[in-house]
């Protein structure tokens, strides 16, 4: 597992960092805040400790963090009787918080329940290539970069994902999102498909939505070459 802080205090954070070792984690630490953060977002690790003595700086940190679509675990330390302080960190965006003083094991039972919790939620998921649909908050995610779709633009990538890089003809996605006896116009796939479209370069994903001339769309990884079978569902679609 690895383990990637942040403190404020650099004889802090190689307290943390030595005393995380010896128990098997792999662990970076970092006294940047704004470093930490660019690192958090690059992926790699699975869990973000925070030992921050700053609040507000703290809680900028995790406001960003989340505002940029990053879903990583985050456990923060705080002191004893801070309550206020624990509730602005957990609204924040941070899932659970340790009291100092504390013992190592209860450290990293917390670590390794945060982690379980998060590989456990990732089971709930639709993935392609290097990106994945969670079916429950209905984000589409690179690693632990999220976004949020709208009810249309989750309905076409999950018939996207679930034919496997198949081209998907216009009138099959249509009918999944509209409904058999929708009126709107085939027109609107287009329009959706360029709304997932500005997603997928958000995520700064591999994969890509290729047109397929008169024969309609499907997922594909830049460099792959997917097979050109049409989706089951429909297949004399334009």
């Amino acid at each position: 597992m690895r383990i990637l802080i942040a403190a404020d205090r650099r004889k802090a954070a190689v307290g943390l960092r030595s005393g995380l070792r010896r128990r098997g984690y792999e662990a970076e630490c970092f006294s940047d805040e704004e470093k930490a953060l660019e690192i958090a977002l690059g992926g790699g690790y699975d869990l973000l400790l925070l030992d921050i003595v700053e609040s507000e700086n703290r809680n900028i940190l995790l406001r960003n963090l989340r505002h940029r679509g990053s879903m990583l675990p985050v456990l923060f330390l705080t002191r004893r009787g801070m309550v206020e302080d624990k509730i602005i960190g957990l609204d924040s965006g941070a899932d659970d918080y340790l009291t100092r003083p504390f013992g190592w094991e209860e450290l990293a039972g917390r670590i390794d329940n945060l982690i379980d919790w998060r590989r456990q939620s990732r089971k709930q998921r639709l993935s392609y290539g290097d990106i994945f649909l969670d079916i429950i908050t209905q984000d589409l995610c690179r690693g632990d970069i999220c976004i949020r779709l709208g009810f249309k633009e989750y309905e076409m990538m999950k018939c996207m994902i679930q034919h496997s890089g198949q081209i998907c003809p216009k009138k099959m996605l249509w009918a999944r999102v509209w409904g058999p006896e929708g009126v709107n116009s085939y027109n609107n796939v287009e329009v959706y498909i360029s709304f997932l479209r500005k997603k997928l370069a958000y995520l700064k994903t591999k994969v890509r939505i290729r047109t397929m001339r008169n024969r309609g769309y499907r997922l594909e990884v830049r460099g792959d070459p997917p097979p050109l079978v049409m989706a089951a569902d429909e297949q004399d679609g334009g």
